[in-house]
């Protein structure tokens, strides 16, 4: 007959369950915070420079760059939280150049039975996933030139770089965040920089090509500054450790002032918000930005808040543009405000 009474074993068992838990939590917690990448300092600054380079106004590159930043704060298009409608894999393999566990699956089965040595084996399996990753590309772009805006394509074309080697069940959680870090691989960070610029690039020329048979096209970007600027960003920004990345993300701001003092002092706009569905495409025909501003009412001075809006497909090149150093002194006396800075 066995005995009733906890053994010591047993009793260890208990003690230890509660840290296996808190172990097994911060792992998902890990692992929901470690899908996104590139980071915003990818998607909104270096995209806005990028779009500048290019030869787009600065409306039109705040609303490339907006939208690419959307994609990681809309709920149905961020890569890490499931919704009602949306699961997280649906949305990383649509959105965020991440195969799913459906596809890598089925590489692999196709790459067995090839009956190949190992090395060559898992060669076959990255040429499948990489092919699969450039099938769900070419939609987005299709929908870019017909929406008028590439920003959506752009979140995905840069993070097919950042993803590179990873799938969509748990994201990059066992890197941490040492994908969001354009320092992580400085050479690859540089190719998707030069990369986005030519699919900017080819944007303006495709979107615009009635624009361009009576207007002189922009200087191409200058690819040896384009480098520079990406040095910069991993220069600022760097993290040379898994630990670093865990408990860190790449500073936005310092990617605002890099991009600010590359473009002689420019001031840069605000960023601006665009609701998604979970293919991507705007749910309004607009997005918006809760700016502050200066009032004096009976003599007394005072903020206050008001939402704006700015349209998805890109504006005009002749479209005037607001007084861009009021919206940022603004924007600062905003945050200044509510004790952000």
């Amino acid at each position: 007959m066995h005995s009733l009474a906890p053994t010591r074993p047993r009793r260890r068992a208990n003690f230890r369950r509660p840290a296996t838990l808190a172990a097994a939590f911060c792992f998902m917690l890990a692992a929901a915070a470690s899908v996104r990448a590139y980071d915003d300092d990818t998607h909104y600054w270096l995209t806005y420079y990028l779009a500048r380079e290019a030869g787009y106004t600065r409306l039109q590159a705040a609303q490339v760059a907006s939208a690419a930043f959307s994609v990681d704060y809309e709920s149905r298009t961020n890569p890490v939280l499931p919704t009602r409608t949306f699961h997280p894999q649906g949305v990383r393999a649509r959105l965020h150049a991440l195969v799913s566990k459906k596809g890598e699956k089925n590489c692999r089965r196709d790459a067995r039975k090839m009956k190949l040595p190992a090395a060559e084996e898992q060669a076959e399996v990255e040429k499948c996933v990489e092919k699969l990753v450039l099938d769900a590309e070419q939609p987005l772009w299709e929908r870019a030139l017909a929406s008028g805006n590439p920003g959506v394509y752009l979140h995905y074309f840069e993070d097919k770089y950042a993803h590179r080697g990873f799938e969509s069940r748990i994201g990059h959680a066992a890197a941490g965040h040492a994908p969001d870090f354009l320092s992580t691989d400085p050479r690859k960070a540089e190719e998707m920089a030069l990369a986005t610029v030519a699919r900017l690039r080819l944007f303006l020329e495709e979107y615009w090509k009635d624009h361009w048979k009576n207007n002189a096209p922009p200087p191409p970007p200058d690819e040896a500054r384009i480098k520079r600027v990406v040095k910069r960003f991993v220069e600022a920004d760097g993290v040379n450790s898994l630990f670093a990345s865990l408990v860190k993300r790449p500073n936005s701001f310092l990617g605002a002032e890099i991009v600010e003092g590359e473009l002689a002092g420019e001031r840069l706009p605000p960023i601006w918000l665009y609701r998604l569905d979970g293919d991507g495409e705007p749910r309004h025909d607009a997005g918006t930005h809760r700016a502050c501003y200066l009032s004096r009412t009976s003599g007394l001075r005072k903020m206050i808040q008001r939402t704006e809006r700015l349209a998805w497909r890109l504006l005009p090149f002749d479209t005037p543009d607001p007084n861009p150093e009021a919206t940022t002194r603004a924007a600062v006396m905003c945050r200044e405000k509510a004790g952000v800075l």
